[in-house]
């Protein structure tokens, strides 16, 4: 049960940095930075 919450925190955290990629910034202490 915990293993399936922290996979799908790590997918969330993932998907966050790839739109965050995307748009021209960088992820920073979990915040998408310098678009």
């Amino acid at each position: 049960m915990l293993v399936l919450l922290f996979a799908g925190m790590m997918a969330e955290r993932y998907q966050q940095s790839e739109r965050c990629a995307a748009a021209g910034g960088e992820m920073r202490d979990g915040l998408c930075r310098g678009v």
